[in-house]
């Protein structure tokens, strides 16, 4: 909040340490705040349940002041039921590499000592002895960890805890989420994954923007970014509409990107039809795999 802060912190069943709370205006404030003590000798009387000291120049003096302070009980039942539970989510993380479209599909390489920062706690992880933290939210409380490793676009994994039915201070939620990184290697094509059209449409389903947003948020990450949409048919229908129906379909993610606020200038689009077909079968032959591999949307990184 501004200076230095007190914090709080408890030990877990699991004989852990609870990830620091900030504690927030009154105990903190915009000057420095630190040395918190809780009176031991303290009993209470019923209305008063904690009391202690902490020091601060919160003053206009500037001065470092020793202040007292005390926790009141809650006797309003409706006030106590408004409370929020804190919740331990324990997230495994399992990093790896985005394959370009020229590899296979399945193509998978593990990628070690990534980088993870948070508003809740920066910390550093390697995939070889640690792959997991656990942190403390309230359940409707909204976390974005971002990871950054040398040589990979910066991305971004979003927690939600939506309110589950019974909650108190020892509920655990354990998640795995498997990260993508993106290699900075430019002018290699990266698959869009579940960018969907109607047949012979170009406007986007709503089953693509998931995918869509993931996109925003690595542009947001990534502020000097540039990319270029490409968009490829598969090899039925003719040649010259392909490319006009492929180009309308690039150009409709890119405004997709626009209106949700990435700047036009960090984009372009191209139409390709059927002219790089992932999957070079003999078009009367080839199964309808093969055609939804062809039939895919894409980006290169320009810079």
């Amino acid at each position: 909040m501004g200076g230095l802060d007190i914090f709080k912190t408890y030990r877990m069943s699991n004989g852990k340490w609870a990830i620091p709370q900030n504690q927030k205006y009154p105990i903190n404030s915009g000057a420095d705040d630190f040395g918190l003590c809780v009176d031991p000798n303290f009993i209470s009387n019923g209305g008063e349940i904690l009391k202690g000291i902490f020091s601060s120049n919160r003053d206009e003096n500037k001065k470092d002041d020793i202040y007292d302070f005390f926790i009141e009980s809650i006797n309003d039942t409706s006030t106590v039921a408004e409370k929020k539970h804190e919740l331990e989510v324990s997230i495994k993380f399992i990093f790896k590499e985005k394959p370009p479209i020229s590899s296979t599909f399945n193509a998978i390489k593990y990628v070690d000592s990534v980088e993870l920062s948070s508003t809740i706690l920066p910390v550093k992880l390697n995939t070889f002895d640690k792959t997991s933290i656990s942190i403390i939210l309230n359940p409707d409380q909204r976390s974005k960890i971002n990871f950054a490793r040398r040589g990979y676009l910066n991305s971004s994994f979003d927690i939600n805890i939506e309110s589950p039915e019974i909650l108190s201070k020892d509920s655990i939620i354990k998640i795995i989420q498997e990260i993508e990184l993106i290699p900075i290697k430019v002018k290699i094509e990266f698959l869009l994954e579940n960018v969907y059209y109607d047949y012979d449409k170009y406007e986007l389903k709503e089953a693509s923007f998931e995918s869509l947003d993931k996109l925003v948020d690595m542009l947001e990450l990534n502020s000097n970014l540039k990319l270029e949409i490409r968009s490829h048919t598969d090899c039925r229908g003719e040649e010259d509409y392909n490319l006009e129906l492929s180009n309308k379909r690039a150009e409709s993610v890119v405004n997709y990107l626009v209106e949700k606020g990435i700047s036009n200038s960090r984009l372009s689009y191209r139409g390709l039809g059927e002219s790089e077909l992932f999957d070079r079968c003999n078009c009367e032959d080839c199964s309808e795999e093969s055609h939804q591999k062809n039939r895919r949307t894409s980006f290169q990184l320009l810079e």
